[in-house]
């Protein structure tokens, strides 16, 4: 009869290691997962913002002279007003233009807000999202053309949430 010491196996000692080993590992890939899914989120509201934010500018650069009108718009034009049946000013184009805008951007994007801020021949586009927020610049003549190209600044854009710096 053979003894058990000739058999070729693993001790209960080694098994535990090795499962502990194994544990440790399927732990670091769900925690791994979790962050990088954390960040593609991240990105995704990032890039619909950005997008949200230039949709915004490409409107205020084609009108102008009616956001040149506004000291600052924060609040959309009343529901009625509907510049496809009936003319509308320059100005109450840039109400209806940043309603629409402001629903576009709360059904992309659920919490976020947005605004636009002109003071002489400038106008700041504003987003705002999950504690971020992200701006462009139209800078526009007194013709209503555009004398300065688009600036766009980002605040607290790429940090991920958990991550360390």
């Amino acid at each position: 009869m053979p003894s058990i010491r000739n058999h070729r196996g693993c001790t209960l000692v080694e098994a535990l290691v090795a499962c502990g080993l194994s544990v440790s590992a399927l732990a670091t890939t769900v925690l791994l997962q979790g962050r990088a899914l954390m960040a593609t989120r991240a990105a995704r509201a990032t890039s619909v913002a950005a997008l949200q934010l230039s949709n915004m500018v490409a409107m205020v650069q084609a009108n102008a002279a009616g956001w040149r009108t506004h000291v600052t718009v924060r609040a959309p034009v009343a529901p009625g007003a509907d510049c496809t049946r009936q003319p509308c000013t320059a100005a109450q184009l840039a109400g209806l233009e940043l309603a629409r805008w402001q629903r576009a951007l709360a059904r992309a994007l659920p919490g976020a807000g947005g605004d636009v801020c002109c003071v002489r021949e400038q106008c700041v586009v504003a987003v705002r999202w999950s504690g971020r927020s992200m701006q462009g610049v139209v800078a526009t003549g007194p013709d209503g053309a555009l004398e300065a190209p688009v600036a766009a600044h980002l605040d607290g854009v790429g940090a991920v949430p958990g991550a360390v710096p």
